[in-house]
């Protein structure tokens, strides 16, 4: 566990902080201006004309939304939960917010494997406090060779990136029949006990 606010890493220019525990929620949103990067944190937007609402801040979601805006201009729609970002079937381009069509790969059926850029979307339990509104990551490195994807993110374990320059962790991919599969394991380990279960991941479709 780290201190609330604390810096966790940095990955393609987006910060990512301590939500302290995963089961903490602070009511302060971040505002992103697509054209600046300038980030400004409050309760309202300081320009509803300029910026864009990332989310309640150093939540997996405000930090998916903050990636997509700084490194590929895009932002999504709001969402119940983390979980919900799996149905999405539009992403927004800015500025303008014009729809491009996202596209989502089923773990363990997907023909596509993970790219950079993707949502790496985890399926909620309701049975478990720490997953019942799943969680998203950004995939950032993808070794197929090596079997492993790279994720940035915020609000997973709270922890210091295991890489504060890159990436957060690594999580195992393997392919049987040509099809994908992300679990919730370090490359190279048998398990995890505090990991959830990996639903797919979305990307957009047109800027591929």
């Amino acid at each position: 566990m780290t201190p609330f606010g604390s810096r966790l890493g940095v990955s393609d220019g987006v910060e990512a902080r301590s939500n302290c525990v995963s089961t903490c929620l602070r009511l302060e949103f971040s505002y992103v201006d697509p054209e600046s990067g300038e980030i400004r944190v409050g309760k309202t937007s300081p320009d509803t004309q300029g910026f864009e609402c990332a989310g309640v801040t150093y939540q997996c979601v405000e930090y998916a939304r903050r990636w997509w805006i700084r490194n590929l201009g895009l932002t999504f729609g709001d969402v119940p939960t983390a979980a919900d970002i799996f149905g999405l079937e539009e992403g927004l381009k800015l500025p303008g917010r014009t729809p491009v069509p996202l596209g989502r790969s089923l773990n363990g059926a997907a023909k596509r494997a993970p790219r950079r850029g993707d949502l790496v979307i985890y399926a909620p339990d309701p049975g478990d406090a720490e997953w019942r509104f799943g969680h998203v990551a950004v995939v950032v490195e993808v070794d197929l060779d090596q079997g492993w994807v790279a994720l940035a993110e915020e609000n997973y374990d709270n922890r210091p990136w295991r890489d504060p320059d890159v990436y957060a962790r690594r999580v195992h991919l393997f392919a049987v029949g040509g099809r994908f599969t992300l679990v919730d394991v370090q490359p190279g380990a048998t398990r995890n006990p505090e990991g959830g279960r990996i639903a797919g991941w979305v990307y957009p479709l047109t800027m591929r």
